[in-house]
C-alpha cells in the first residue's frame, strides 16, 4: 500500500497514460483513406419496410444523422430490411444496394445522400429521443448524444439519464431537498432487483466496485472498523463524453454477464475528424434552490445548532463544473479526444461543535466548511491502421474524494477516496469469417477513508485539554478521526468476441456472436500505518504520568487535575490517564478470484419469425460452481410488414460476488488491546481483542430467472409497446447470526454466517408510446415518449448484510416472519413518464422536458410493540405517503460566432413547479418522526464556447 494517497494516485494515472498512449504510438506506420467513422460497428435490426422508413430505423441504430433530398428516394420504394452486427458503411450500402446513391460526410458530422455531383435542398431526419421500436429487441432502450445533451441532466451523471426509463427505479431519498449538493452517482434498481448487482460498463468493459456496494448504512464517522458502502458504480464518466447510453433491463443477450437486474453499457464518443473543442462552466447554487422542509424543523435547518460531520443537511453550498474538450484528427487515419472534467461542491457553515457546546467556551475550531469533488480525465485515440484493422485505447481517470470530520472534536477531519483508473485496448479486424474483437481492460478503484490524524483519544475536560465544554461529564475533550483505512478493487480482463459472417441454412438465416471472457479480480481491506484508539470509559485517576522506567508518558496520560465533573468518583487534584489502548496494526487482508466465461448467441430469422438463442457459461474459483444461463427471445412479426409484432422470452441471469463478505474474515485479526500497570504505569503485551466476527459457508452465485411477454403495435405512425416482465430471484446473499458452541476456537461466541437463503419475486407491466416521426409544427421539431409502469415487489432482504430475520412481528395487525415486511424503497407501484425535446431551428434554441408522475405508496414504519400470544413483539404499521410529481426542463441556446463556432447556453430547471414531493418519515421507527421532502425548483446555468 502507498503511504502517501497523493503520491498513490499519481503513479495510477501515470500508469494508465502510459498505456492509453502505447498502442496509438507504437503502430503510426500505416496509412488508410478510409474513415473511421463510418467503419464503426452497430448491431442493426431492421425490418423489412419502405426504404426510407429504413434509413429512419438506420439513423437511430447508427446514432447519426442522415439528410437527403425529398425526392430522392420515392416514398413506396421497398427495402429488404437489415440484421446483424456490421460497420456504418456496410449497412448503409446494403441499404442502397441496386441504387445510384451515394453518400457525403457534412461539416457537422451528418451524412447527405446524393445523385450524381449537384447537392440537393436537404431535408434533414433527426434522431428520436429513445430508441425502442422493433429495431431494438424489447428490453434494450437507447440514448444518443444527441438527446443525453438535451434532457435537463444536472450533474451530468450516467444515472441522472435512467430516471427516464421505466424499469429504474431510484431511491426514495435520491432527491432530497436537505442534500442538494452531493456528488455521488445514485444507485438504482432495475426490474426490482439488487440495486447493487447492475452491470455498469463503458465500451463493454465492466466499471462496477464490488468491494461493498450493497452493505449496511454506516456514516462515515461512525466506525474504527466499517466505511460507507460505495456505488455500484464505480467510478464518475461526463455524459458529455458519450456517444449512446444503453440498457437493457430484460431480454439481455448472451454477450453480457455478471448481474441480476440490468445491464447500462456507455459508449464513448469517436473523436471528430475536424479540429474541435468545447470549454464550459456551469453552477448551482442555495440562493437558486427551493428547500422543502417540514415545518416542523424548518428554523433548525436554517441555523441548525446541532454538529454535522456528514453534511446531513445542505442550506448553503455552491456547486461548480468546468468542462474542456479538444478532439480531432492528427493524420488521416488517427483519431484523438482528450476532455477534463472538474466537479466541486462546497458545502459552507457546518458545525464542528453543537452550538450549545461552542458557547460554553470552546477554543478548538468550531464551524468549518465541507467540499466533495469529482475529477475526470479522459483520453480516447483511435488508428485505423487498415481497413480490415482498427486499434483503440481509452484512459478514464476519475478520482472522488469528500470531506468529513468527527463531530465535537478536535483534529478530527478526513476524507472518503472513491473512484479511480480505467483504461481499456481494443482491436477489431474484419477477417474471412468475421469481425473479431479483442479487448483489454485494466482498473483500480477503491473506496476509502484518508487524510485523517492515527490516533482517537476522548478526555476529560483539564487545563491541559481545555479545547472542548468544560459542561460536559462525558468525551468532553475528544481529538483525532477513526482512522484511515484504503479498500481497493484492482481487475484485469480480456473479451474475445467473434461475429461471424451471416450465413443461410435452409430457409434460415443466421448472425451468430460467440466469445470468451476471462478476469482476475483483488480487492483488499487494511491499513498502511498504525492506529491507536482510547476510549474515555477507561479512564482512570492518576497523579503522575511518569513510568517505573522513567518516561514520561504525555500522550495517554495527563496529570493536569481534571476539571470536569465524571461519572466514577474522581479524587481532587487528579489528573487522567487510559488503563487500555486499542491497536489497530498495519495489516491487509486480500482476496482474489479468477473468472471464466463463454457464450454464444444465434439471431435467427424464418420467414417473419425471429429467434435469438444464447446460453452464457460462467464458473469463478470462489464459488467454484458452473453456472448455465440460457437466453431466448422470440419475435413474431405477424403481418410480415413490422406493423405488429408478439414477443416472448425466457431468461436467467447470475449475479456477481461482493468482496466485502470476504474481506470481513480476518479483520478482527488486526485489532489488539494492552491494559496499563497501575503500579509500573507501563503498558503491558498486546492481546488480540476479538475473535473472527464472520464465517462464510459454501456461497453459491445469486441468480434471477425471468419470464417476458409483449406485443408492439404502429398505429399512425406511432408505436405503442406494451410488455410484461417476470422475475424469481434465488440464492441471494443474506446474513445470520450464530452461537458457537465451541466448537470452532477461531470464531467469536457470537458470529455471522453468509448464506444463500434470500430470494426476490417481482412483476413489472409497461407500457411505452413513441411517435416515429418527428412533429414539425410552425418552425419546430419534436420528438418524444410517453411510459407507464406497474409493479409488485417481495423480497426477503434489502442488503446482504441484513440479518435474515425469522423473528414474528404484528404488520397491519397479522402476524408474519420479518422477512416477509413489504419492500418500500426502489419501488412506486405506478408511475408515468413523458420525455419530450423540441428544436426552433430559428432561434437556435433546444427544450428538453421530463415530466416525471409517481403514485403514492406506503412506508413500513415500526410502531413500538404489542403483547401477542404471552409475548411482546414489534408492531409494524403502514404510513401512506402521496403521490410525487417532477417537471425537469432544459432550455439550452447557441449564438453562432462563425461556420463552426458557437457560445451556448444551458439552463436546467428542475421540478419547475416547485411540487411539495414527500418522501416520508426520516425515521423507520417512529411515526412522529421528521417528513422528508424532495427538493423544490432549482436552477443549474451552464455557458460555454464550442469550435
Amino acid at each position: 500500500m502507498y503511504k502517501n494517497p497523493s503520491a498513490k494516485r499519481l503513479h495510477r494515472l501515470a500508469l494508465g497514460i502510459s498505456l492509453a498512449l502505447l498502442a496509438p504510438t507504437n503502430l503510426m506506420a500505416a496509412t488508410s483513406t478510409e474513415n473511421a467513422y463510418l467503419e464503426q460497428r452497430h448491431h442493426f435490426n431492421i425490418a423489412p419496410q419502405s426504404l426510407p422508413d429504413a434509413l429512419l430505423s438506420f439513423t437511430q441504430q447508427a446514432g447519426l444523422r442522415l439528410s437527403f433530398d425529398s425526392g430522392l428516394i420515392p416514398d413506396d420504394t421497398p427495402s429488404p430490411g437489415l440484421h446483424g452486427e456490421m460497420s456504418v458503411q456496410s449497412a448503409l450500402t446494403r441499404l442502397l444496394a441496386g441504387l445510384n446513391l451515394t453518400w457525403e460526410r457534412q461539416g457537422d458530422g451528418s451524412l447527405m445522400l446524393l445523385r450524381g455531383p449537384e447537392q440537393a435542398q436537404s431535408v434533414l431526419l433527426q434522431n428520436t429521443l429513445v430508441v425502442d421500436h422493433g429495431a431494438l429487441p424489447q428490453g434494450n432502450t437507447r440514448y444518443d448524444s444527441e438527446h443525453l445533451q438535451s434532457m435537463p441532466i444536472r450533474q451530468g451523471q450516467i444515472t441522472e439519464a435512467l430516471r427516464q426509463h421505466p424499469a429504474v427505479s431510484f431511491d426514495r431519498n435520491s432527491l432530497s431537498s436537505k442534500t442538494p449538493a452531493d456528488l455521488a452517482a445514485e444507485n438504482v434498481s432495475i426490474n426490482g432487483a439488487k440495486y447493487w448487482d447492475n452491470r455498469f460498463s463503458v465500451d463493454g468493459v465492466s466499471m462496477n466496485n464490488d468491494i461493498n456496494p450493497g452493505g449496511r448504512t454506516v456514516a462515515a464517522n461512525s466506525s474504527f472498523t466499517d466505511l460507507p458502502a460505495n456505488t455500484s458504480q464505480g467510478m464518475n464518466l461526463d455524459i458529455s463524453l458519450l456517444q449512446s447510453l444503453e440498457v437493457y433491463d430484460s431480454n439481455v443477450p448472451a454477450e453480457y454477464g455478471g448481474f441480476t437486474g440490468g445491464v447500462i453499457d456507455a459508449q464513448t464518443r469517436q473523436p471528430k475528424r475536424e479540429l474541435s473543442g468545447s470549454l464550459s462552466m456551469s453552477i448551482a447554487r442555495d440562493s437558486w434552490t427551493e428547500y422543502h422542509i417540514d415545518d416542523r424543523y424548518r428554523d433548525d435547518f436554517y441555523d441548525s445548532g446541532a454538529a454535522d460531520g456528514n453534511a446531513d443537511s445542505q442550506p448553503k453550498f455552491r456547486t461548480l463544473t468546468y468542462r474542456a474538450t479538444l478532439e480531432g484528427h492528427p493524420s488521416e487515419n488517427l483519431g484523438l479526444i482528450g476532455s477534463v472534467v472538474r466537479r466541486q461542491s462546497d458545502i459552507q457553515d457546518k458545525n464542528i461543535y453543537a452550538r450549545d457546546q461552542a458557547n460554553n467556551g470552546v477554543s478548538a475550531p468550531t464551524r468549518t466548511d465541507l467540499a466533495q469533488t469529482i475529477d475526470n480525465l479522459f483520453l480516447k485515440g483511435v488508428w485505423q491502421v487498415s481497413d480490415r484493422l482498427t486499434l483503440g485505447s481509452t484512459l478514464n481517470y476519475a478520482p472522488q474524494e469528500a470531506e468529513y470530520f468527527n463531530i465535537n472534536t478536535l483534529d478530527g477531519s478526513f476524507e472518503m477516496e472513491s473512484g479511480g483508473l480505467q483504461t481499456i485496448f481494443n482491436a477489431d479486424w474484419q477477417g474471412g469469417w468475421g469481425t473479431w474483437h479483442h479487448i483489454l481492460g485494466w482498473s483500480e478503484l477503491e473506496q476509502s477513508r484518508q487524510k485523517g490524524a492515527d490516533y482517537f483519544k476522548a478526555w476529560y475536560y483539564s487545563a491541559d485539554k481545555d479545547w472542548a465544554d468544560p459542561t460536559q461529564r462525558w468525551n468532553a475533550a475528544m481529538e483525532g478521526s477513526y482512522g484511515n483505512i484504503e479498500q481497493t478493487q484492482k481487475r484485469l480482463g480480456y473479451d474475445l468476441k467473434l461475429d461471424l459472417q451471416p450465413f443461410q441454412f435452409a430457409t434460415t438465416q443466421h448472425n451468430v456472436k460467440l466469445g470468451v471472457n476471462l478476469d482476475r479480480t483483488k480487492a483488499s481491506y487494511g491499513r498502511d500505518k498504525e492506529y491507536i484508539q482510547a476510549n474515555g470509559v477507561d479512564l482512570i485517576a492518576t497523579g503522575t504520568c511518569t513510568t517505573a522506567s522513567g518516561r514520561l508518558d504525555s500522550e495517554y496520560c495527563s496529570a493536569s487535575p481534571v476539571l470536569a465533573n465524571p461519572f466514577t468518583p474522581w479524587a481532587d487534584g487528579q489528573g487522567q490517564m487510559f488503563r487500555r489502548l486499542y491497536y489497530y496494526v498495519p495489516g491487509e487482508i486480500e482476496a482474489e478470484q479468477d473468472s471464466l466465461a463463454v457464450f454464444v448467441d444465434d439471431s435467427i430469422q424464418w420467414r417473419n419469425l425471429s429467434v435469438r438463442a444464447g446460453l452464457r457459461a460462467e464458473r469463478n474459483d470462489f464459488a467454484q460452481d458452473l453456472n448455465l444461463a440460457p437466453r431466448l427471445v422470440l419475435s413474431w412479426d405477424v403481418l410480415g410488414n413490422g406493423g405488429t409484432r408478439l414477443i416472448a422470452g425466457a431468461n436467467r441471469y447470475y449475479g456477481r460476488d461482493i468482496f466485502d463478505v470476504r474481506l470481513r474474515q480476518g479483520r478482527e485479526g488486526l485489532r489488539y488491546y494492552a491494559l496499563r500497570d497501575t503500579a509500573t504505569l507501563e503498558f503491558g503485551e498486546r492481546v488480540l481483542a476479538a475473535r473472527n466476527t464472520t464465517n462464510l459457508a459454501d456461497l453459491k452465485t445469486p441468480y434471477d430467472d425471468e419470464l417476458t411477454l409483449g406485443i408492439e403495435q404502429v398505429f399512425f405512425d406511432t408505436l405503442f409497446a406494451l410488455r410484461y416482465v417476470q422475475r424469481n430471484g434465488e440464492d441471494q446473499l443474506h446474513r445470520r447470526p450464530a452461537s458457537n458452541d465451541g466448537s470452532r476456537p477461531d470464531l467469536a461466541t457470537t458470529y455471522y454466517e453468509y448464506t444463500n437463503d434470500g430470494s426476490t419475486d417481482s412483476k413489472h407491466y409497461y407500457l411505452t408510446i413513441t411517435p416515429l416521426r418527428t412533429l414539425s409544427l410552425y418552425g419546430t421539431h419534436t420528438d418524444g415518449s410517453l411510459s407507464f409502469s406497474w409493479s409488485d415487489i417481495e423480497s426477503s432482504n434489502r442488503s446482504y448484510d441484513d440479518d435474515f430475520d425469522e423473528t414474528l412481528v404484528l404488520y397491519k395487525g397479522k402476524p408474519i416472519r420479518a422477512y416477509e415486511i413489504p419492500v418500500d424503497n426502489f419501488t412506486r407501484p405506478w408511475s408515468a413518464r413523458l420525455v419530450a425535446s423540441t428544436r426552433i431551428p430559428a432561434l437556435n434554441l433546444t427544450l428538453g422536458n421530463f415530466i416525471n408522475w409517481r403514485d403514492g405508496y406506503s412506508q413500513v414504519i415500526r410502531n413500538g410493540r404489542t403483547p401477542y400470544q404471552g409475548q411482546n413483539i414489534y408492531n409494524y404499521v403502514e404510513k401512506d405517503i402521496g403521490s410525487a410529481l417532477t417537471w425537469d426542463m432544459r432550455a439550452g441556446w447557441e449564438l453562432p460566432l462563425g461556420k463552426t463556432e458557437a457560445a451556448f447556453v444551458n439552463l436546467d430547471v428542475g421540478n419547475l413547479l416547485n411540487r411539495r414531493n414527500t418522501i416520508g418519515s426520516s425515521s423507520s421507527t417512529s411515526l412522529t418522526a421528521e417528513i422528508d421532502y424532495e427538493l423544490g425548483r432549482n436552477y443549474t446555468l451552464e455557458v460555454g464556447y464550442r469550435f
